[in-house]
């Protein structure tokens, strides 16, 4: 429990770490969400990060579940105020930014274990291709 605890608090750092950098990236919310995308892409591919994705948070302390929930709410609230500048610069649609974060975390949650599974294929090219085509829509123009 100590670990996860540990990892948690290394998790919340870099997340506040990439939506600083997000929130500082010149141009519009749609740019800044890019880059956030990519940032936590890439770090979620990690064996310590999906490890904590995979964990059953059942199985932690009161404490360190706490923790978790506190940080992952405050991340999620965080990228749902980033998402909604982006709506309001017009540069994204508008939508309920709570549940579009909620999405993003999940969707980049689950294909961070596919360069394992698919070893052609790099955490980047995964990345390119899912931000492609979410960016875009799946509506047929």
């Amino acid at each position: 429990d100590a670990i996860m605890l540990a990892i948690f608090r290394t998790a919340e750092a870099s997340m506040a770490e990439f939506i600083g950098k997000a929130v500082a990236t010149t141009g519009s919310g749609y740019e800044a969400f890019k880059k956030l995308f990519f940032l936590y892409g890439e770090a979620v591919a990690s064996d310590a990060a999906r490890c904590m994705i995979r964990t059953d948070y059942g199985l932690l302390s009161d404490e360190t579940r706490r923790f978790a929930r506190d940080y992952q709410e405050k991340v999620i609230s965080d990228t749902a105020a980033l998402l909604e500048d982006g709506m309001k610069d017009g540069s994204i649609r508008k939508a309920d930014a709570r549940i579009l974060s909620l999405n993003f975390y999940f969707t980049v949650n689950a294909i961070s274990g596919w360069k394992d599974r698919y070893g052609e294929m790099t955490m980047s090219y995964i990345l390119n291709e899912t931000w492609a085509t979410l960016s875009r829509g799946i509506r047929r123009a």
